[in-house]
């Protein structure tokens, strides 16, 4: 397991699929360094997740360790069709023919599925991209319902079921939840899992759309997943509904101007961090790992960049869903993280609230009296997630009743999350702080540390206390 002297901060989630399901592999991945387990609905059917639901679970019992499970919903995934022989080849500056209709595509003409208006939103001019941008087309004109002619700006191989973005069209009458995904995310809500990410995002509205079929008073966590340009324009408004946005640079990437997105990404970092948000940088990151046993400089350095921005947390996908080394894709990005944690700056934005201020104050009284961690009582674990937000010196000990803030924990910079036991009065509160550091091997005899949290301890709600705490033996 990873050492925590020192403590890796930036938390990673790796994603499962067929290189990594089983229990063995689930085990050396949180060895490795894994916080939290992503679930792709795009590559996976209900009964493989609850199979591997139930091996986290098991696992991370075993080990003793709060991992949180992010289930990521496919959304409208528009896709080329099928064709004859599998694939066909796309020449530059000759014209082809996108229908809705049920055909075996050639390269004259192949169908685009899943949604049966898609074609008549183009207009002459607009891009089409395929297979995340690698072939171009352009649309010229319209033949019949469904049908428009382009012309191939850059070609190449197009395999059928390829991914097919169209940046320049008005996609509003697409809904980011397909009766798949709402199906998919009744089932997730039902094997308690922690996070749910939206694909297709595009304002603030498909988030609500969501939070609108979780139960009432659910701790589920809603994060969007921007990866469409309108997503960015309307930044302020997903942050200010959003429990975390996860920068999908994938699409993204696709999306808009390649040139564009490094500049892009440290935007929404920034914006995230001065929102209190849970921000995640995903796709790509060691992607030479699916084949290769070591990542290439570029990766390395892209990697660290996302923890110099202030990245909550770094993504593993195909690395350890599909690749030949997923465990030593998350070794490897552990080491990376520990890397440039040592070097990066930490900046604390500007605070507003009265629990904004509180956790600020915890952060700065650490620095002045060299405080070992600041331990938060936290029910609904909004405490703990603001002190991280101001970046304190040292770790930031998460003491919270319910399991499901606990695991959801294990994704916020810097927090280790531990479940207590009941807890009903202040009196008890330090001796059991002092008992449970002590026995977790978190602090040592005569450390110092910050305790923040709300008083009475039982009540939900707002933080209204700090205090300065010496330890001593527990009884």
């Amino acid at each position: 397991m990873p050492s925590r002297n020192p403590l890796r901060l930036t938390k990673i989630i790796a994603t499962i699929g067929p290189a990594s399901n089983e229990p063995e592999v689930i085990t050396r991945l949180i060895e490795a360094g894994a916080d939290v387990f992503r679930l792709n609905c795009s590559h996976s059917d209900k009964a493989t997740r609850e199979k591997t639901i139930k091996i986290i679970r098991e696992v991370s019992n075993k080990l003793k360790r709060e991992i949180g499970i992010l289930l990521d919903l496919q959304g409208p995934k528009i896709r080329v069709g099928k064709l004859r022989n599998g694939s066909i080849l796309l020449m530059e500056k000759r014209r082809t023919i996108l229908t809705v209709e049920n055909i075996l595509g050639t390269s004259e003409k192949f169908q685009i599925v899943n949604f049966e208006k898609i074609i008549d939103s183009l207009e002459p001019g607009q891009r089409v991209l395929l297979d995340d941008g690698k072939i171009e087309l352009s649309a010229i004109k319209k033949l019949n319902q469904g049908e428009m002619e382009c012309q191939v700006i850059y070609g190449g191989e197009l395999k059928d079921g390829k991914g097919v973005n169209l940046p320049d069209s008005d996609l509003r009458s697409i809904t980011p939840l397909t009766e798949k995904d709402i199906d998919d995310l009744k089932h997730g809500i039902d094997k308690e899992v922690d996070f749910i990410a939206l694909s297709f995002v595009r304002t603030a509205k498909d988030i609500l759309e969501v939070k609108k079929l979780l139960p009432q008073k659910t701790f589920i966590k809603v994060i969007a997943k921007i990866e469409k340009p309108q997503a960015v324009n309307d930044l302020d408004n997903i942050l200010s509904v959003s429990d975390g946005i996860m920068v999908a640079r994938g699409d993204l990437g696709v999306e808009m101007q390649p040139e564009k997105l490094p500049a892009v990404q440290k935007k929404l970092i920034q914006s995230a961090n001065d929102k209190n948000v849970l921000v995640i940088t995903a796709t790509q990151m060691l992607e030479s790992m699916i084949n290769s046993p070591k990542p290439t400089r570029a990766e390395v350095s892209d990697v660290a960049n996302a923890i110099f921005d202030g990245t909550d947390a770094i993504m593993l996908s195909a690395e350890t869903a599909s690749g030949k080394y997923p465990v030593l894709a998350v070794e490897t990005m552990h080491k990376v993280a520990l890397e440039a944690e040592s070097v990066a700056l930490r900046f604390r934005h500007d605070v507003q609230s009265v629990q904004e201020n509180l956790a600020r104050s915890a952060c700065e009284m650490a620095e002045r009296v060299k405080a070992a961690a600041i331990a938060s009582f936290t029910l609904s674990g909004n405490t703990a997630k603001l002190v991280s937000k101001q970046r304190p010196p040292v770790k930031v000990i998460a003491l919270t009743q319910n399991v499901m803030v606990s695991r959801q924990l294990s994704l916020f910079w810097g927090i280790i999350p531990v479940l207590l036991v009941d807890v009903h009065d202040t009196e008890t509160m330090m001796n059991l702080v002092e008992k449970t550091l002590f026995d977790l091997s978190l602090i040592k005899l005569g450390d110092i540390i910050i305790v923040t949290g709300g008083l009475p301890i039982a009540a939900r709600g707002e933080s209204n206390f700090i205090k300065i705490h010496r330890c001593a033996n527990p009884s």
